[in-house]
């Protein structure tokens, strides 16, 4: 499946989601329902990485923001943010959107960045 979401190791203090084109809207509906799901598995806020190097926004993905934003992990109360990885151009300004009318996203580079803002954001105690 082009679109995945799992703890990214076994700390379970992150959740890593990877998109590679080509997905469809449909496919990522199922897996935010899952991210949610992974969500329920702790009681403390975890961030959500969502690595976009190999991915791009399907075609409607600007309409599907309302849907989105309040979807059951968009506001669960263990979502401890989104970190974004490697969005570019038309998906960029989409998340920037995103991020400025539902949910706060981090943007970088990498995966190293995105594990640097993770801990400094949420440090394991």
């Amino acid at each position: 499946m082009p679109v995945t979401s799992a703890w990214y190791d076994k700390s379970r203090r992150m959740i890593l989601c990877e998109l590679i084109d080509p997905w469809t809207a449909q496919e990522s509906a199922v897996n935010m329902a899952t991210i949610a799901d992974l969500m329920d598995e702790v009681d403390y806020k975890v961030p959500l990485v969502i690595d976009m190097t190999n991915g791009t926004l399907p075609f409607g993905t600007l309409r599907e923001l309302p849907q989105i934003g309040s979807m059951r992990h968009t506001n669960h109360p263990n979502n401890g943010g989104t970190i974004i990885i490697g969005a570019q151009g038309f998906t960029a300004r989409v998340a920037d959107i995103f991020s400025r009318v539902f949910s706060r996203i981090d943007f970088v580079d990498t995966m190293d960045d995105a594990l640097a803002v993770a801990a400094r954001k949420y440090p394991v105690t």
